[in-house]
C-alpha cells in the first residue's frame, strides 16, 4: 500500500468533546458468505457559567418528524463525559483484573498447556476452541504474530470460527497486547547494487484470491482486492502488501523501477519483495496475514483492551476487508480496542446486531476505520419480526484513515471514510472524533443506502478531505450538537451533507468548511437498498460560520423533490460571513443546478415566509459569537448574540441532557457536564 497520511503523533490536534455503498452481506445463505501538520484545536462547550444563555422560546409549534414504527432502544448517556483515547496504546492498558477460571494466552505459552496463568496457551485460536460459554480469555502483554492462516476456502473468503456464547477476550491490567499481521522477512539477496529482494507469499489476502489477478491493472467490480474505480493509476493504491523497516512503514510503489531507499515493490508474479536499501542489519517485517479474527454466528462476544495492527486487509467488499470481521454476531462489545495500520479496513461488521464499540481507537488504516452493513433487507423481508441493528459507537477515535488514498476518482464504489455504515436499522454515534480522514476523498462519517433511525450527537468532524458528516439516501436521522469544522477542501465537499427523509438537524456548530451545508434530493428508486426521497427535513438552532470564499453557506438542491417540499422547518439559525468573502448566503435550487441566490436570511423570509424569520446574520470582520474562532475555540460566548432558540423535541432534549426550552444555538453540553469535558490530543 502507498502511505499518504501523516502519523497522528505528528499531526497534533486537541479536541474537547462531551461525554461510526455497496458493502452488503449475504443474508440469504446460512453459511457465512460476504457480499460478492497543522495544529487544530476545537473547543466547543459553552463558556462562562454552566447554564445556557438566556433565550426566548417562540410560540410557534415545535417541528416534529414522524414517530418511528419501532421505538429506538433506551440508552443511558453518562452525566459526566468521558474522553476518547489519546492514542492506540492508551486503549490497551486499562483492562480489569482477570476473573477466576480464566484461560491465559502468553507469548511464552504452548497450545499443549492447560491454559492457566502458570501454564498459558500460545495462540488465541486455541483458546477460543477451549473457552466455554461465559469464560474469559486473558491475553498477556506482548506481540502476537497470529491470525487466520491459509489456505482459505475462497467461497467463504476467510476461515470463520464460532466461539461459545458470552466469551470475553481481554488484555492483562497494565500490559499491552498487540495482534500483529506481520512476520519477519528473511532470505534477502542482492539483485544489483541498488536492489535487494526476498521471497514472500500471501495466499490469504483478498479473500484467498490474491494471486488470481494483477493487483494494479486487472481488478474488476468482482475484485478480488479492490474496486477498479477506487484505484489511482500509477500508484500502489489497492495493494494489501505492507513492509516495515525497524518499525517504520515503507511506501509501496507499483513498479520495480520506482523503488528508492524508502519504498518497496511487490513482484506479484515472482512473489518477491523488492527494496532499494540494503536490508542487512535491519529488522524487516511484512504483512503475512489478511485478518486476525473472523467470527461468525455467536452471541455476547466481548473484546477488551486488545490491539490489532498491520494486517493485510483490503478495500474490496469481501470477508477480508477488515482486520477483524464480525458476521451475524449479536451483542458483541469492543471496549478499549485498537485497529491501526491495517492495509484496508480495521473493523468489519456484517449484520452484527447490538454491536457496541466504545473507548476505542480505529485510526490510521489504509481504508476505513470501520465498515458496517446492517439488516434492512432482512427487516423488510420479515416485517413482523422487529429486526433491528442498534449499533452503538461512543467515546472513540476514528481519525486519519484512508492512508492508502482510495477513491479520489471513484464512481460506483465510493466508500472512503473514518467509518461507513449501510443498510443500518437503528444506530447511535455519540462523543466520538471523526477527523483528519484523508487520501483526498474520505469523509468523517458516512451512512448510505437506506440507513434508518441514526442518532448522531456530540461528535467532532474536523478537517476531513470530503464531507464531515454525510447522511445519504436514508431516513429518520437525528443530527444534534455536533461540531463540523474545516471539512471538504480536498474535493469541494461539505461539513454537513444530507439527502434523507424525516431527518432532524438541531444545535450543530458548522464552521469553516468548503461548503458548510448541502441538503439535496437526487434521482433514486426507493427500495430495499435505497431510502425514500428527501422530505420533512428540520434545520434549527444551528450556528453556521465562515466557509470557502465565494461559496454559499447553505445550498438546497432539487431532483425528484424540491426544497420547497423537503424543507419542513428552516429557522432559528445563526450565520456569520465576514463582509467581502461571498456575495450570497444561500443557494436555493428549486430546479437542480439553477441558482436561486439569497444574500441574507431576511430576503428568504420575505420570499418564502415563514422560513428564516428568526435567523440572525452577521457580516462583521470579527466573529461575534464564539470565544475565539481565529484559534478554533468554538465555545459560544456567555454574552453571545446568536439569538433565541426554538424548543427542542423532547427526545432530543433528553438525549442531550438539556431542557427542551432555552437551549440556545450551536453545539452544547448539559449543564452538569459543562466543565468536565476532557482533551483529546492528536
Amino acid at each position: 500500500m502507498r502511505l499518504l497520511a501523516a502519523s497522528l503523533a505528528t499531526a497534533t490536534a486537541v479536541v474537547v468533546l462531551p461525554s461510526v455503498d455497496q458493502r452488503l452481506a449475504d443474508t440469504a445463505s446460512a453459511r457465512p458468505l460476504g457480499p460478492t501538520s497543522t495544529t487544530t484545536k476545537i473547543t466547543w462547550k459553552r463558556s462562562g457559567t454552566a447554564t445556557s444563555p438566556t433565550t426566548t422560546t417562540p410560540s410557534a409549534p415545535v417541528p416534529t418528524t414522524p414517530t418511528p414504527s419501532t421505538p429506538p432502544p433506551t440508552t443511558t448517556v453518562p452525566a459526566t463525559p468521558t474522553s476518547i483515547p489519546t492514542s492506540a496504546t492508551q486503549t490497551l492498558t486499562q483492562s480489569s483484573a482477570p476473573p477466576a477460571g480464566a484461560l491465559f494466552v502468553a507469548t511464552n505459552g504452548a497450545d499443549t498447556n492447560p491454559g492457566t496463568a502458570a501454564q498459558p496457551l500460545a495462540t488465541l485460536a486455541k483458546a477460543l476452541t477451549r473457552a466455554q460459554a461465559g469464560q474469559t480469555v486473558v491475553v498477556r502483554g506482548g506481540v502476537y504474530r497470529q491470525g487466520i492462516a491459509g489456505p482459505v476456502d475462497t467461497s467463504l473468503g476467510t476461515t470463520w470460527s464460532t466461539p461459545a456464547a458470552n466469551v470475553t477476550i481481554q488484555g492483562y491490567p497494565g500490559e499491552t497486547a498487540w495482534f500483529d499481521g506481520t512476520d519477519a522477512v528473511s532470505g534477502w539477496r542482492a539483485d544489483s547494487s541498488t536492489r535487494w529482494s526476498a521471497p514472500w507469499s500471501t495466499p490469504t489476502f483478498c479473500g484467498g484470491r490474491y494471486y488470481e489477478k494483477a493487483v494494479f491493472t486487472a481488478q474488476t467490480m468482482a475484485g478480488p482486492c479492490s474496486h477498479p474505480d477506487m484505484l489511482v493509476p500509477g500508484t500502489a493504491t489497492g495493494s494489501p502488501q505492507m513492509l516495515f523497516r525497524n518499525g517504520v512503514q515503507l511506501t509501496e510503489v507499483d513498479a520495480a523501477s520506482k523503488v528508492t531507499a524508502n519504498t518497496f515493490f511487490y513482484d506479484h508474479g515472482a512473489r518477491r519483495l523488492v527494496v532499494g536499501a540494503d536490508p542487512a542489519g535491519q529488522t524487516m517485517q511484512a504483512a503475512k496475514r489478511a485478518q486476525a479474527l473472523a467470527i461468525y454466528n455467536t452471541t455476547g462476544l466481548t473484546i477488551k483492551n486488545i490491539g490489532f495492527r498491520r494486517y493485510g486487509s483490503n478495500e474490496f467488499t469481501n470477508a477480508t476487508s477488515g482486520a477483524v470481521a464480525l458476521n451475524k454476531v449479536t451483542g458483541a462489545v469492543l471496549d478499549g480496542v485498537a485497529f491501526t495500520q491495517n492495509a484496508g479496513g480495521g473493523l468489519l461488521g456484517w449484520q452484527a446486531k447490538k454491536l457496541t464499540v466504545r473507548h476505542s481507537f480505529l485510526s490510521l488504516n489504509g481504508f476505513d476505520g470501520m465498515l458496517a452493513n446492517g439488516s434492512r433487507r432482512e427487516a423488510l423481508a420479515n416485517p413482523s419480526a422487529g429486526i433491528r441493528d442498534d449499533v452503538l459507537v461512543e467515546n472513540s477515535r476514528l481519525d486519519g484513515n484512508n492512508t492508502d488514498g482510495f477513491g479520489p476518482n471513484c464512481a460506483a464504489s465510493c466508500a472512503s471514510a473514518g467509518a461507513k455504515f449501510t443498510q443500518m436499522v437503528g444506530f447511535t454515534l455519540r462523543d466520538n472524533s471523526f477527523s483528519h480522514n484523508g487520501g483526498n476523498k474520505a469523509a468523517g462519517f458516512w451512512c448510505d443506502l437506506a440507513c434508518t433511525e441514526g442518532r448522531i450527537y456530540n461528535n467532532a468532524f474536523v478537517s476531513n478531505a470530503a464531507e464531515g458528516l454525510f447522511y445519504e439516501v436514508s431516513d429518520r436521522g437525528t443530527i444534534a450538537s455536533n461540531v463540523m469544522v474545516g471539512n471538504g477542501f480536498a474535493v469541494k465537499g461539505s461539513g454537513l451533507m444530507v439527502s434523507a427523509a424525516n431527518t432532524r438537524i438541531y444545535n450543530n456548530t458548522i464552521a469553516g468548511n468548503y461548503n458548510n451545508v448541502l441538503i439535496y434530493d437526487d434521482t433514486r428508486v426507493p427500495g430495499a437498498q435505497v431510502g425514500p426521497d428527501t422530505a420533512n427535513v428540520v434545520f434549527a438552532n444551528n450556528v453556521v460560520t465562515r466557509g470557502a470564499s465565494g461559496r454559499p453557506q447553505v445550498t438546497f438542491r432539487a431532483a425528484q423533490t424540491k426544497p420547497s417540499a423537503f424543507m419542513k422547518f428552516f429557522d432559528y439559525n445563526t450565520y456569520h460571513r465576514p463582509s467581502g468573502t461571498a456575495t450570497w448566503w444561500l443557494n436555493w435550487e428549486e430546479t437542480a443546478y439553477v441558482n436561486g441566490l439569497y444574500d441574507y436570511p431576511a430576503q428568504l423570509a420575505k420570499a418564502r415566509s415563514p422560513l428564516s424569520t428568526h435567523d440572525t446574520y452577521s457580516t462583521v470582520s470579527t466573529d461575534p459569537y464564539f470565544v475565539s474562532a481565529s484559534t478554533s475555540d468554538y465555545r459560544l460566548q456567555s454574552t453571545s448574540v446568536a439569538g433565541a432558540s426554538v424548543a427542542l423535541p423532547s427526545d432530543i432534549a433528553t438525549m442531550l441532557h438539556v431542557s427542551p426550552t432555552g437551549a440556545g444555538r450551536g453545539a452544547l453540553l448539559p449543564a452538569e457536564a459543562a466543565t468536565a469535558a476532557q482533551p483529546i490530543v492528536r
